[in-house]
């Protein structure tokens, strides 16, 4: 394709390993970064797109300047999966959480050219220590599910036994693996060390707020007081959410915005409401 952008965005191929910026050439391949030249009331910031590209030509018979271009793959990891953007970090937050079924080691297979696939995406994730291997067909389909919900992408899952791939210490370790040499494939690695104390107590720390944020969206989703419902439906009108539910296709995923815009307000206005205060006349 063509690379075709405003005269005010700056435009640079940069080499990953070293950071620097690689001369518009043909042949040439790198990273694309942008630079917002020209935007009032915005910083100067080079922004890190995450496409590695090579350079087709500089040159063309149609007549654009721009030169021609092929994306090749992410710098990021990034795999797309039947259109959906799919990161083995995220894979890897998933198998974590199903601690101690898993052993939160996994590996994403990319057994297909560059970094797009219309078939499931091959998993291999190392079952956790002392675990028998008839409950592997159970933790294949709770893994591939768990997967679905939250990431939106179908998974091929394999459960191997703990301890089959190297880890460097008692870091646990998510990469793709790729048909490149083994130098290159230590670049890919992204390591969380899940046996620390920091780990541990940023991780009680998150799963109590994310509880405490569960419970305030259940609370918000019921529409406010009962008698301000009841008034609104007697009129022979629905509830916002109701009205929702009537609009979408059964089953179809929805993000509802603002949940808890005005829950402080409401708090305190129901602090108020259970609080008197008298002033003595003097």
């Amino acid at each position: 394709m063509h690379m075709v952008n405003m005269d005010y965005v700056l435009t640079e191929l940069l080499d990953p390993e070293t950071g620097k910026i690689i001369p518009w050439a043909e042949g040439a391949s790198g990273e694309m970064i942008y630079t917002a030249l020209g935007r009032r009331a915005s910083p100067l910031v080079r922004f890190r797109s995450g496409d590695f590209i090579e350079v087709l030509g500089t040159t063309c018979a149609c007549g654009r300047s721009g030169p021609k271009i092929r994306c090749t793959g992410r710098t990021d990891d990034m795999l797309i999966v039947r259109g959906a953007n799919v990161f083995p970090s995220a894979i890897n937050s998933i198998v974590n959480e199903m601690v101690p079924q898993t052993n939160g080691v996994m590996r994403v297979v990319a057994d297909f050219e560059g970094h797009t696939t219309q078939e499931p995406l091959k998993i291999i994730v190392e079952r956790g220590p002392d675990r028998d291997r008839d409950g592997d067909a159970n933790l294949k389909k709770k893994i591939e599910q768990r997967l679905r919900d939250a990431l939106v992408f179908r998974a091929d899952v394999r459960i191997v036994d703990a301890d089959t791939f190297e880890k460097p210490g008692a870091a646990k370790v998510a990469f793709v693996l790729r048909k490149l040499p083994r130098s290159a494939m230590t670049k890919l690695k992204s390591l969380v060390n899940t046996g620390s104390e920091d780990f541990r107590a940023n991780d009680t720390h998150y799963r109590a707020k994310v509880a405490e944020l569960h419970a305030l969206r259940l609370s918000q989703r019921v529409g406010g007081p009962e008698s301000a419902r009841a008034r609104h439906v007697k009129k022979g009108k629905f509830l916002p959410r109701e009205r929702v539910e009537r609009l979408i296709d059964p089953g179809a995923p929805f993000l509802e915005l603002g949940e808890l815009a005005g829950l402080d307000k409401l708090r305190r206005r129901a602090a108020r409401r259970g609080h008197h205060h008298w002033h003595r006349r003097d």
